[in-house]
C-alpha cells in the first residue's frame, strides 16, 4: 500500500486519536527513508521487511 493510500484508509479506521496522530508520521519518517524509498520507489507500496525496520 502506497503512503497516500495508506493515509486515506486511517481517516475511516475507528483507531484511537494517539493512533490516528503518531503512527502516520512514524510511517511518513519510515517511508522517507533511503533505504525504503529505493525498494520502493515514489508511488508504489512501502517496502516493509524485518532488516528495513529494524535498520529504522
Amino acid at each position: 500500500m502506497s503512503l497516500d493510500r495508506y493515509r486515506q484508509c486511517l481517516a475511516v479506521m475507528n483507531l484511537p486519536e494517539n493512533e490516528r496522530t503518531w503512527f502516520p508520521k512514524w510511517m511518513g519518517s519510515y517511508a522517507a527513508r533511503k533505504s525504503v524509498s529505493s525498494a520502493t520507489g515514489s508511488e508504489g507500496p512501502i517496502a516493509v521487511s524485518e532488516e528495513l525496520v529494524i535498520e529504522f
